[in-house]
């Protein structure tokens, strides 16, 4: 989990053009953040 805290997942989204990834990126940073949903 210590390697999750290094990625910056909301610079990853900004940089992508797909938006699925980019909305899978952006969960990935919310969760990150402790939220849940």
């Amino acid at each position: 989990m210590d390697s999750l805290n290094i990625i910056d997942f909301t610079k990853l989204a900004s940089q992508q053009k797909s938006i699925q990834m980019k909305m899978r990126l952006l969960a990935l940073a919310h969760f990150k953040d402790g939220h849940s949903r």
